[in-house]
């Protein structure tokens, strides 16, 4: 009985052994799935900010692509909006291209009839007494307070400082050349010289409002005494001033033309056919030589510093009349056709004078001929002064000339 109890005892000793050690190997394998879990559950939680991070990449990329596409949309609309500014200048170009022909068409056709085949026909021929002035007093204030020069060129007398020194204005026109001498810094006296009766009301007004530092002379100038043709055109009944002349048919091949397209060009855009025509009269003229000896002016005539000489292809008499004057005074010259009138640089350089190109309000000296329309000329005997005042400076690849003075200080210090 008691060998029966112990070995049902021994059994069931090793059933209860056998259930705890399955129920422990249970337990191990569920903590190892467990662990397992969570291990995946951790590379899950890795994944989705991964997941998260690349989403706001892609949203970022996303909204970067919307930014660029924008930029893109705009680059393309200013793109479209250059071309359709460079068609209109095209279309501009073309228009202007086209008026220009025609207007030098009607100009070589006009001057062809008036000064080749010598016609007077009332289409492009009027008297002088008939042509409307392009000159009224009335503008001399407006000339006296503008703060622009008429031309660049005259920015070269600013140098010019000394109140005693006179400048001659040969070629006034209605004044523009006299304010702007002033306008530039310049405080000498002015006399003009002008034979268009068109201008004296203008000339005479800038005498009174400017008494004793501005005359004028209502004479022409040349190298003979007696009187000369002068020959204006006139656009549309109106008469170019600056463009009278008893030289003009010298400058039918490119001066008169060109700047008869300008006129047109400016004043009558708007008109497809402007009339041309030319008017003729009689102008007393002298050598300047004379004029200034018998001149009777509020002026003084002791030292002239400079002279502008504008008149429009009658240089080289105009300076063959000056001989006495330029050897006198050595004045600086302003001359327009600047360099290339050949008779006029060699009486200049016969006189002691070299050639001068403007340059940014100052000059410098050459002999390569100028495209401008004006230039310089300046005496040997004055180089060293205008150097000295600043407006004669070293040109293009010339190497300045050594300040001794700043040099000598260097060595002493």
């Amino acid at each position: 009985m008691l060998t029966v109890m112990k070995t049902g005892m021994k059994t069931g000793l090793r059933q209860l052994l056998h259930r705890l050690g399955y129920s422990l190997h249970r337990a191990s394998i569920v903590e190892g799935v467990a662990a397992q879990i969570a291990s995946q559950a951790q590379l899950i939680a890795g994944l989705r900010e991964q997941i998260d991070a690349q989403d706001h990449m892609v949203r970022s990329l996303d909204a970067a692509n919307a930014a660029k596409d924008t930029q893109l949309q705009a680059l393309a609309a200013q793109l479209e909006e250059l071309r359709k500014r460079v068609a209109d200048l095209d279309s501009l170009v073309s228009i202007e291209l086209g008026r220009d022909a025609r207007f030098r068409q009607i100009i070589g056709s006009v001057t062809a009839r008036y000064f080749v085949q010598h016609e007077r026909t009332p289409d492009i021929s009027i008297p002088f007494d008939e042509v409307r002035r392009d000159s009224s007093p009335d503008w001399v204030q407006y000339l006296l307070d503008r703060p622009e020069l008429s031309e660049p060129e005259f920015a070269v007398f600013q140098y010019f400082t000394d109140p005693d020194e006179t400048v001659l204005d040969i070629g006034a026109h209605f004044g523009y050349s006299a304010t702007s001498i002033w306008r530039a810094g310049c405080p000498a006296h002015i006399l003009s010289i002008e034979p268009n009766p068109w201008h004296r009301p203008s000339l005479e007004l800038l005498r009174e409002l400017r008494p004793g530092r501005f005359d004028f002379i209502a004479t022409g100038l040349s190298n003979h005494t007696g009187s000369l043709k002068f020959v204006v055109p006139v656009v549309e009944g109106l008469g170019i001033g600056g463009l009278c002349s008893a030289a003009i048919e010298r400058e039918l091949d490119s001066a008169i033309p060109e700047n008869l397209v300008k006129y047109m060009r400016t004043y009558n855009a708007g008109i497809p056919t402007p009339r041309l025509q030319f008017a003729e009269t009689d102008f007393a003229v002298a050598p300047l030589d004379d004029v200034l000896a018998a001149a009777n002016v509020t002026v003084p005539l002791r030292r002239i510093a400079a002279i502008k000489i504008d008149v429009e292809g009658l240089e080289d008499e105009v300076t063959e009349g000056a001989v006495r004057t330029l050897q006198q005074h050595r004045p600086m010259l302003m001359v327009e056709g600047a360099n290339r009138v050949p008779e006029v640089v060699a009486r200049l350089s016969r006189l002691g004078y070299r050639y001068a190109e403007f340059d940014g309000g100052r000059i410098y000296l050459t002999e390569e001929p100028s495209v401008r329309v004006g230039g310089f000329f300046v005496h040997d005997s004055k180089l060293e002064h205008y150097r000295a005042s600043g407006l004669l400076v070293a040109g293009p690849g010339e190497p300045a000339p050594l300040d001794i003075g700043a040099k000598s200080a260097d060595l002493v210090s």
